[in-house]
């Protein structure tokens, strides 16, 4: 998820967003492979049960509509064990997750193993990121359209901005309108703006006699 997506349904208070943004955490899912599979059936006690049932000819259904067997679904264990990898992303619908289990359900059901086992297993894979840890305000403004601007100007090819307190480290864009398109088109941006003080860009020549702005999030820009 993007995140612009995540901020469509965050707080409306930006403020409150970036706070949100940086804790929203997501559950990413890594396959397991047969050597980690193999050791964690056998330290659970039940892979005597899984090698024992791969000519268990109970007929199941992993797959709703598609017939097999409780022999089927051991035999494929025992068979990824040995040299493969199990898949285990249950919101991938082109992967084998949901599959692999599904077919993990049927085996807790006929009492193969347990659901607690089947549930550790999965977990295995289960790797929690943030996937936003140091979203800013100015990110928060920018992706929703919102961040206020400055009018700036500029002097010997350099535009020259001046911040009255420290805020979060962020690049403010500086913007060049365009008379032929009537735009303003993004032409720089301000690197490491973090501590008071001032900050200067270079610009192409092309933008040295057109109105220039630069974005100023937190409220603590002025022109020089």
């Amino acid at each position: 998820m993007a995140l612009k997506d995540f901020l469509d349904t965050a707080n409306a208070d930006d403020a409150i967003a970036r706070t949100e943004a940086r804790a929203h955490e997501i559950t990413l899912y890594n396959k397991i492979g047969g050597n980690k599979a193999g050791q964690f059936f056998s330290l659970m006690g039940v892979l005597d049960a899984i090698e024992d049932n791969q000519q268990n000819k109970t007929v199941v259904q992993a797959i709703p509509g598609v017939d097999t067997t409780i022999g089927a679904l051991c035999r494929t264990i025992v068979n990824t064990i040995k040299g493969g990898t199990f898949a285990t992303d249950p919101n991938d619908p082109a992967g084998d997750g949901q599959l692999n289990r599904g077919a993990s359900a049927v085996l807790v059901a006929k009492n193969i193993y347990s659901q607690f086992v089947s549930n550790e297993f999965f977990k295995i894979s289960e790797n929690p990121v943030k996937p936003y840890p140091n979203t800013t305000l100015y990110d928060v403004l920018k992706v929703r359209n919102k961040c206020p601007t400055v009018d700036v100007n500029h002097a010997n090819d350099y535009v020259v901005i001046s911040t009255t307190a420290d805020c979060e480290r962020h690049n403010p864009a500086l913007y060049g309108y365009n008379p032929r398109t009537e735009q303003w088109q993004r032409i720089g941006s301000f690197s490491g703006v973090e501590l008071a003080g001032k900050y200067d860009l270079r610009i192409a020549r092309e933008w040295r006699t057109a109105q220039l702005k630069v974005d100023d999030a937190y409220g603590v820009v002025e022109a020089v």
